[in-house]
């Protein structure tokens, strides 16, 4: 059986990534300067852009997991006979990713649930005082 040649599709992904974030960057950098040019202060521009970008902890923690899952699947794939090892490993990693996004969402809707419980206490506190 041929083995499947993964470097062009490794190419392919680097180049594709590559050009989505270079449109990201120059996107974002059009927006802050018409923000600024409405007569905004470009500190409070530059505030605007980072407190939309508090999340990428967040999203590093999720793809994370989802890769740590593939990761692991691969490892377990080549203990796994030859002739049963292609299917099963890709299903598997197919099963590990989905998974890994399931536990990223509940982790995410505790830690949602906790700060807005958080927040409604230091509402309720402020208004006693």
């Amino acid at each position: 059986m041929d083995h499947f040649n993964l470097e062009p599709v490794l190419v392919m992904g680097t180049i594709f990534w590559g050009i989505v974030a270079i449109l990201r960057e120059v996107s974002q950098n059009k927006l802050r300067h018409r923000i600024v040019d409405k007569g905004m202060d470009p500190a409070e521009a530059g505030a605007l852009f980072r407190s939309a970008s508090a999340a990428p902890r967040w999203n590093s923690l999720k793809w994370g997991m989802v890769l740590t899952g593939i990761g692991l699947v691969l490892l377990i794939g080549q203990l796994i006979p030859a002739d049963v090892s292609e299917e099963a490993t890709i299903g598997a990693m197919m099963v590990a990713a989905g998974l890994a996004l399931l536990a990223f969402h509940f982790v995410m809707s505790k830690t949602v649930a906790a700060s807005d419980n958080g927040d409604a206490v230091g509402k309720t506190e402020g208004r006693k005082r």
